[in-house]
């Protein structure tokens, strides 16, 4: 049944790790990243899962699906690291021009 959402499963997810630092020094070899916990994309075991209905995040939503099936052939065809870079989605470009740009509307 291909109907609906989801009308078909994909075999492997990729998963977009973002971090940051609030090191005055982010280049040092002793500055702590921390991952940005998506709040409501599968990720941290420890984390409950998030409920939302009957919206959703869309930033998440978006971010899961569309890395996913943007990506899901490279991890296939065991890719390189860097050949991720060149399939990131737009909008998770854009957000993190903006991000590194300052934006704090951005990161809310």
């Amino acid at each position: 049944n291909s109907q609906g959402v989801f009308g078909f499963i994909n075999q492997h997810r990729v998963q977009l790790v973002l971090k940051y630092t609030h090191d005055a020094r982010p280049e040092s070899p002793h500055a702590v990243w921390k991952p940005l916990d998506f709040k409501c994309i599968p990720g941290n075991p420890a984390r409950r899962p998030c409920l939302m209905s009957p919206y959703h995040y869309r930033l998440d939503w978006e971010t899961w699906i569309r890395v996913t099936a943007s990506m899901e052939q490279l991890w296939v065809q065991r890719a390189p690291p860097d050949a991720y870079h060149g399939r990131l989605p737009e909008f998770l470009q854009a957000l993190m021009v903006r991000l590194l740009s300052g934006d704090d509307d951005a990161a809310g």
